[in-house]
């Protein structure tokens, strides 16, 4: 019998905690997880009562290297902090945290509250020095092991990424050969889908029209499942925006073979855990470029071409010049997801002469209607701008009158006193299908008061 487990810990529930870092893990190295079960025993030898042990096993998949999604190691914290738990098991500190800042806080709290830590190696009070120590050093050891594996496995996918090796999950229209190498579908039909989407946006320029082209023709597109039941598998269905926009943004697409476009960053959230999310690097800062390395769909010229045309199409900041044939083309969508995938909505500003739009061309729009009403709903109208193609279209087979109709009539019910009328600019799609009838068709039939 160990001596520094008293009957007062014993009086108290035992927490077996179980954790392994992936769902890999679970599945494939059982015999771990058997080990981590066997706690049991021990606690049991150890003199506590079946009923006074409680196993923590959901966070079976989850990293140690971070408290976030690790809903059982917080309740054996939360549980430890107010002296519940007489002690804490586990196969060794690595199970427990990967993360100093993790694995002192608990130390601190059973030292304060006389909770043990149990492992496979032994029994520790860490409210004693030299427990404490030995803890403490083993936390930092856990902590280093990570950063040691991660470099070994990083360094070696680099390696071989460097040689054009390295195999990853191939979009749609691309897969590997027999000898590992990346070729085209052999499938006809889903190289004529692939060329076909890069086609309509040569000659369109917008992965709006793309999507709209297949839609009126009533063509699927392929898309690859990876895992699960589904894994290798074709699956035909709907083209979406967002789907056109990963297709002109891979350069896989080009025959180029790439590393490293993209990269987790971390983010404190309010509630103070830290959450990762992947964000694409720019590609000067691409760890891997190797252009040719396979046959593509377009040119490398024509993928740099496409980056530009869709940067000429964001909504969310300076687009910069349009010119050649994007200066033709109207202004009516964004194509950049995440990046202002609004509609491209033409909006005056003070000082500048509008002109009028009526079908599909652009340009800007002045209203010099006094306290238009329509003006105190320009938040709420803005976050409908990618409807207004559509609404256009309708109100145009409906019969509706145009923008310059509804515009004129307005124009002529400004006050007609010796200083010039107060100007508000309402966005243009404010005016298609979403301004109140009332308020124009007063404006229009009544006389100018005063």
């Amino acid at each position: 019998m160990n001596t520094k487990i008293t009957p007062q810990h014993q009086s108290k529930p035992a927490y077996i905690y179980i954790r392994q870092s992936t769902l890999a893990q679970v599945r494939h190295h059982q015999e771990s997880t058997e080990r981590q079960y066997a706690l049991r025993d021990k606690a049991l030898a150890l003199g506590w009562p079946q009923t006074s042990i409680r196993i923590l096993d959901r966070d079976l998949g989850q990293s140690g290297a971070q408290m976030t999604g690790r809903e059982d190691f917080k309740t054996l914290v939360a549980d430890v902090s107010m002296g519940h738990v007489g002690a804490v098991f586990a196969l060794e500190v690595s199970r427990l945290a990967r993360s100093n800042l993790d694995w002192h806080r608990l130390l601190e709290l059973c030292a304060l509250t006389g909770t043990l830590v149990i492992d496979a190696d032994g029994c520790y009070d860490p409210g004693d020095f030299n427990d404490g120590l030995l803890l403490g050093l083993k936390g930092t050891m856990a902590q280093a092991e990570l950063h040691f594996l991660r470099g070994r496995l990083q360094g070696g996918k680099l390696n071989k990424a460097q040689k054009g090796e390295l195999r990853f999950p191939l979009p749609v229209g691309l897969c590997y050969d027999d000898e590992g190498h990346i070729v085209l579908d052999p499938d006809d039909e889903v190289r004529g889908a692939v060329q076909l989407a890069f086609r309509l946006f040569h000659e369109t320029g917008s992965a709006y029209a793309v999507v709209k082209r297949f839609a009126e023709g009533g063509l699927r597109f392929p898309k690859r499942a990876y895992g699960g039941a589904w894994a290798g598998r074709l699956i035909w269905g709907r083209l979406r925006h967002e789907r056109v926009i990963g297709l002109i943004k891979n350069p896989s697409y080009a025959g180029i073979y790439v590393f490293g476009r993209y990269q987790y960053r971390q983010r404190i959230t309010p509630q103070g855990e830290v959450h990762k999310r992947v964000q694409p690097v720019p590609k000067a800062d691409w760890r891997v470029h190797l252009p040719e390395h396979h046959e593509g769909y377009i040119t490398p010229e024509e993928f740099e071409r496409n980056q530009a045309r869709l940067a000429g199409n964001r909504t969310n900041g300076d687009p910069g010049p349009r010119t050649g044939a994007q200066s033709a083309a109207p202004l009516a969508r964004s194509d950049d997801p995440g990046e202002g995938s609004q509609a491209h909505v033409a909006t005056a500003h003070p000082g500048h002469h509008g002109r009028e739009i009526d079908g599909n061309q652009t340009g800007y729009l002045t209203y010099p209607l006094a306290g238009w009403r329509l003006y105190r709903h320009h938040r709420e109208l803005a976050q409908a701008g990618r409807r207004s193609d559509a609404l256009s279209s309708r109100a145009r087979r409906e019969g509706a009158p145009t923008v310059a109709a509804l515009v004129r009539p307005a124009n002529r019910c400004a006050p007609q006193s010796g200083r010039p009328a107060q100007r508000i600019w309402p966005p243009l799609h404010a005016l298609h299908g979403q301004m109140d009838p009332l308020s124009v068709s007063d404006c229009v039939s009544q006389p100018q008061a005063g």
